[in-house]
């Protein structure tokens, strides 16, 4: 009899062990079989930092592409990218590190109301997603296909790997040849436009091509492009949407001030003005940090030179650059 007792007690502490190592958001995962490649992947020692952050944070939210996201993604419209368990690539490795990082969010148990709620959440990786209510809750425009509520944290499945939006500087460089050879030449403004990171952001304030046209043409000397660029940057992000009404000073990299009046109509309409301009497109999530289209340039206090007719226009590659920028975030 002391046997059996002995055994049934033994068996129960092993179900009830087994249980408490299911019910966590690692243990969901590990226990679906439609996420056996995300279970493969941060099982491998490759990738024990986000193993550790999950195992770590005492909340947490993961966003858990299955296995037919995990094959559409590494399928790279017909380019195929490395298996990430087996891959020797140490900069493809990063970049699925840096991939996990954005599925998760350390600190926080979302559900899907209060992810809809906050709009833009932080992820792991410092890179915010931005989550919405349209016909079912999407991240990043990607629908939530099931969530399931763990011990330790909250797991939503998607069906389509979350993409890392590109940076600024990506798109200068590779799009707009006029300009990336006037950063290349420029240090400070090369390192004012690059030294932001995900978990350094900024926020930019972006002409649009009516604002340049109106302005005119910018002088090609260096700290005047350098003055002028600079004023439109902010350190940090900053969201309209989740921003108060109300009138705030936020100094920009050159060390003055801007102020930026946020209101909301009677129809709940939010508007958003810089020093008077107005913001034509708010919060366009970028990887480093936010963008927000503005219809004016920003002049620097004191004023800049006025243009004159000898200068060489930047009007179009700054332009289009910043555009390109905005364009490639929003979608």
């Amino acid at each position: 009899m002391k046997f059996s007792v002995l055994t049934a007690s033994a068996g129960l502490l092993a179900a009830v062990a087994n249980a408490q190592a299911t019910a966590t958001v690692v243990g969901r995962v590990a226990g679906s079989a439609q996420h056996t490649t995300l279970n493969d992947i941060i099982s491998s020692a490759k990738y024990q930092g986000v193993k550790d952050a999950l195992d770590l944070a005492q909340d947490k939210t993961l966003f858990a592409p299955d296995n037919d996201a995990f094959t559409t993604f590494l399928a790279n419209g017909g380019t195929q990218l490395d298996d990430p368990v087996t891959s020797t690539d140490d900069d493809f490795i990063a970049t699925v590190t840096e991939i996990l990082q954005y599925h998760l969010v350390a600190g926080d148990a979302l559900t899907d109301a209060e992810l809809i709620s906050s709009v833009f959440t932080e992820t792991a990786m410092g890179t915010s997603v931005k989550v919405e209510d349209d016909s079912g809750t999407k991240v990043n425009g990607v629908l939530v296909d099931a969530s399931f509520t763990e011990g330790d944290g909250i797991v939503h499945s998607v069906g389509t790997v979350l993409a890392l939006p590109p940076s600024i500087v990506e798109h200068a460089t590779s799009e707009t040849p006029e300009l990336a050879a006037v950063v290349a030449g420029n240090a400070d403004l090369l390192a004012a436009l690059t030294a932001p990171t995900p978990l350094d952001p900024v926020t930019v304030f972006a002409p649009n091509d009516q604002a340049f046209t109106d302005y005119g043409t910018l002088s090609t000397d260096a700290d005047n492009v350098t003055s002028i660029v600079s004023y439109h940057v902010v350190p940090g992000k900053i969201f309209a949407a989740v921003t108060p009404d109300g009138t705030y000073e936020f100094e920009t990299l050159m060390g003055q001030e801007l102020t930026v009046v946020v209101s909301t109509d009677q129809a709940g309409a939010k508007s958003v003005t810089v020093n008077g301009a107005v913001v034509v497109t708010a919060d366009v999530n970028g990887k480093n940090g936010v963008v927000h289209v503005i219809d004016t340039v920003l002049v620097p206090p004191p004023a800049t030179p006025a243009p004159t007719s000898s200068a060489t226009s930047l009007v179009p590659g700054l332009a289009a650059t910043i555009v390109a920028a905005v364009t490639a975030f929003f979608n």
